[in-house]
C-alpha cells in the first residue's frame, strides 16, 4: 500500500517513488549503519503500525506499537520510533499519501480512544477525600471514601460514543474500498 509494501518472504520494502520523498531521504541519510539496519527497522515499524489494511488494523494503537516492536524489531522500545522527528515525518507522509480521509479520521479517533481508555482505568469508582468532621465541638480532619461513580460513568459513556463513531467510520471505510 502506498510506498511501503511486504514481499512474500515478509520483508518490508519501499518503492522507488517512496525513496524520493524528502522525509524518507532524511530518515535514510540518518542511518550510518552498514546495510541500513535502522532504516529497515523504521519502515517495518511504520508499515505494521500505520497500515490501515494491515493485520493490526483492529488493535489499539498502544498495543500495535508494543506488539510490532516485540515481534518484528527485537523487543525495542516503541518510543524510540515515536519520538524520532525523522520517523514522524515519514509516518505523516505514509498516512497522508496512503490513506483516505476516512482512514485518517479513524487513525485520529484511534489515538483518542486509546487515551480515553487509559484515563478510564485511572478514574476510581470510589476516591479518598479529606473531610472536616465536628466531634463534640472540635473539628477534626478525616479521610473517607466518597462515591465517584458519576465521573467514571460519564467517562465510560464518552468512550462508548467514540467507539460508536469509530464503528460508523469503519463501515464507511468498507464502502469506500
Amino acid at each position: 500500500m502506498c510506498f511501503l509494501d511486504i514481499e512474500e518472504d515478509g520483508k518490508i520494502i519501499i518503492s522507488k517513488e517512496g525513496m524520493q520523498l524528502a522525509s524518507v531521504k532524511a530518515l535514510y541519510n540518518t542511518d550510518k549503519n552498514a546495510g541500513k539496519t535502522f532504516f529497515k527497522k523504521c519502515i517495518t515499524y511504520i508499515f505494521y503500525v500505520y497500515n490501515p489494511e494491515g493485520i493490526y488494523k483492529n488493535k489499539r494503537l498502544s498495543l500495535k506499537r508494543k506488539e510490532v516492536c516485540e515481534k518484528y524489531i527485537n523487543g525495542e522500545d516503541w518510543k524510540k520510533y515515536e519520538d524520532n522527528k525523522h520517523i514522524q515525518s515519514v509516518i505523516k507522509d505514509y498516512i497522508e499519501f496512503g490513506t483516505t480521509l476516512t482512514d485518517q479520521l479513524i487513525y485520529g479517533l484511534g489515538k483518542d480512544i486509546d487515551d480515553v481508555l487509559t484515563n478510564i482505568k485511572e478514574i476510581p469508582f470510589k476516591k479518598r477525600q479529606m473531610v472536616e468532621i465536628d466531634v463534640n465541638g472540635r473539628m477534626i480532619s478525616k479521610e473517607v471514601n466518597t462515591d465517584n461513580s458519576e465521573e467514571k460513568t460519564k467517562a465510560i459513556a464518552n468512550a462508548i460514543k467514540l467507539l460508536d463513531y469509530a464503528k460508523l467510520l469503519k463501515d464507511k471505510q468498507r464502502i469506500e474500498r
